[in-house]
């Protein structure tokens, strides 16, 4: 379980920035 918790907080930071850049396009795309 030591390995999951450390990869977690990996992958909740790639999710954030994948839905923050998600955002950016969809700004974009509706301006």
């Amino acid at each position: 379980s030591a390995s999951t918790n450390n990869v977690t907080p990996i992958w909740n930071s790639d999710l954030r920035q994948l839905q923050e850049e998600i955002h950016n396009l969809k700004q974009e795309y509706e301006n």
